[in-house]
Formats: structure tokens, C-alpha cells, sequence
């Protein structure tokens, strides 16, 4: 899945884990990603 456009709805995980090495790979879109890795995360959780 595009990590800058997650086809979950809002508000959809309790939590949110990225592993890996992903921003290392990809540094220009770390900004999209994690504004979109927020967006489905519960708010209560945040």
C-alpha cells in the first residue's frame, strides 16, 4: 500500500508502528507519511 495515501478511514487503529528503515529510503516524503500514519490513528490513542 502507498504509505502517503493509506486506504483506511479516519481514526481506523488504535496504534500505529512503522518499522523498518522507511524514512531513511524515502527522507522527502517523510512528512506526507506520518501525517497520514496520524489520520488513522484513533485520536484517544495519540
Amino acid at each position: 500500500m502507498d504509505a502517503k495515501k493509506l486506504d483506511f478511514k479516519n481514526d481506523y487503529f488504535d496504534y500505529v508502528i512503522c518499522m523498518g528503515n522507511t524514512f531513511g529510503v524515502f527522507p522527502k516524503i517523510k512528512k506526507r507519511v506520518l501525517k497520514e500514519m496520524v489520520r488513522v490513528c484513533k485520536k484517544a490513542a495519540k
